[in-house]
């Protein structure tokens, strides 16, 4: 959990949603990055830097323990 921005494809589960809301990074509705977007990026980076909102959030939403036990959860709920 290093504060990086994450680049992630549009509509995976919850994650498109936190990465918006949160400005994590963004979503790609396609593979190809408009000029906006990669500024967007960079702002994100040093917005981080000088913040640290990105690792923040990761460590508070995105443990090992809570990810582990959302996985638990759903392959319980599946048998």
């Amino acid at each position: 959990m290093n504060g990086l921005p994450v680049i992630m494809p549009n509509g995976i589960g919850d994650d498109s949603s936190a990465v918006k809301a949160n400005s994590l990074g963004i979503c790609l509705d396609t593979f190809q990055v408009s000029t906006d977007q990669v500024n967007q990026l960079l702002n994100l980076v040093e917005q981080s830097r000088e913040h640290g909102h990105i690792r923040s959030w990761a460590l508070e939403h995105r443990t090992f323990d809570q990810v582990a036990l959302a996985y638990r959860e759903v392959t319980d709920a599946l048998s």
